[in-house]
């Protein structure tokens, strides 16, 4: 900003020298000024003796005092001796106006090249500026461009935390998508050094880190999109792993996505629901078709179990539903549990909420994915934290897509959380 104030400066003075250039040229041919000179040259041939010689009679004649000579009475307009002394050639008076109209535009091109001079000198400095603003511009867009970008990101990348290789191994070759230009592989889990007891449910919790390798083959820059919401068993309504990061054409990058608060930091199986490449101008535009399954060899699976004192409040062939008040965290709230009892994998479309009989009031989930066999779990609470939901009728409708077979989908209607 300080630059541009600078410049905007610099303007002002290079428009304010070019006028008095104009200026300047102008006046050394002013109309004015060339009356002025001549007047001034007429002005030195003013006589100094008025007296003269009458020459009819040869007696001296006072022209202050006389219009004609006193003793003949002759006139003297025509006398040689009084017009050499007061006539003015013209050839005199052009030939020294010109001398000094000379003398005015010499002077006039000597100040007119010094403001010249000015003028390219701010000119000059003009251009380096807005070259040196230019170049700025230019190193930032480029930075922030470069900043977009996902290049190898270090694995212990702060020091509150320790990431060593975790004792399982992906089972199989861990490929997201190949197509031969672009190719993503899930290659390892490492977990972290910090982990924590669960009072409520005995648990171990820790946080894990899944290696992605991200090759670009591609000659253009990538949007890569990798979501997973699946992970041991338990769906939830929130992403265990959301990737949307740029990648540079060409590129060869390994990134680390942490996974948090995991039991026992044990992965048996995670399930990417999207994985989606994209170039800017969609001339390359690809996606998984279906959910991608990743399991490892660990001998550890721990799925959150639906908690024993939770109320059963929909239930079919496809599908169970629970939930139960809780105030864990001191956060009041709803937890609901919805069990998958098919082989096929559902996607959650949307849902209607009503709490006191109107259609609002609640935050719930929509667009998550409840893989076959999986138990979907998710908090359910108002938008008015102060507000006791537990003491109102709260309902909610869920309806269920089954994206490979659409004859499976189905709603629950709306039920009571109750």
């Amino acid at each position: 900003m300080f630059l541009f104030y600078i410049i905007v400066g610099l303007l002002i003075y290079l428009f304010y020298l070019i006028f008095r250039y104009f200026q300047v040229k102008a006046n050394a041919f002013s109309k004015d000024e060339v009356i002025k000179a001549a007047g001034r040259q007429a002005k030195k041939l003013e006589y100094v003796d008025p007296e003269i010689t009458c020459d009819f009679c040869g007696c001296k004649i006072d022209t202050r005092k006389y219009k004609v000579c006193p003793h003949c009475g002759g006139p003297y307009d025509k006398d040689i001796e009084w017009t050499s002394r007061h006539e003015v050639e013209e050839s005199f008076v052009e030939r020294e106006t010109l001398h000094l109209i000379s003398k005015r535009q010499q002077k006039a091109a000597e100040e007119s090249g010094k403001i010249l001079a000015r003028i390219k000198r701010s000119i000059f400095i003009i251009a380096i500026l807005n070259l040196a603003a230019i170049t700025v511009a230019i190193i930032y867009l480029n930075n922030a461009r470069n900043s977009r970008y996902m290049g190898k990101t270090e694995l212990n990348d702060t020091k509150y935390e320790n990431y060593t290789e975790a004792s399982y191994n992906i089972v199989g070759d861990g490929v997201l998508f190949d197509d031969g230009r672009v190719t993503i592989t899930l290659e390892k889990f490492y977990v972290s050094d910090r982990v924590r007891d669960n009072e409520i449910d005995g648990y171990k919790y820790g946080n894990v880190k899944a290696a992605i390798h991200v090759i670009n083959r591609l000659n253009s820059d990538i949007l890569v999109t990798i979501n997973s919401n699946s992970i041991n068993g338990n769906s939830q309504s929130s992403y265990y792993i959301s990737t949307y990061d740029y990648f540079k054409r060409n590129s060869d990058s390994v990134i680390y996505e942490k996974i948090y608060e995991i039991p026992y930091q044990s992965v048996s199986e995670i399930i990417f629901s999207r994985v989606s490449i994209s170039n800017d101008d969609f001339t390359y535009n690809e996606a998984a078709e279906t959910p991608i399954c990743i399991r490892t060899d660990t001998d550890y699976c721990y799925t959150l179990p639906v908690k024993q004192d939770a109320n059963l409040i929909f239930t079919s062939d496809k599908a169970d539903v629970y939930s139960i008040y809780t105030e864990e965290d001191y956060n009041p709230r709803y937890l609901l549990y919805v069990v998958n009892k098919t082989d096929k994998d559902y996607m959650i479309k949307g849902t209607e909420v009503k709490i006191a009989g109107d259609e609002h009031g609640l935050y719930c989930f929509s667009e998550s994915q409840v893989p076959a066999g999986y138990t979907f779990i998710s908090n359910i609470h108002s938008y008015d934290a102060e507000e006791d939901i537990s003491k109102k009728d709260c309902s909610l409708s869920i309806f269920f897509s089954c994206e490979e077979d659409p004859r499976y989908d189905f709603s629950t209607g709306y039920i009571s959380l109750k």
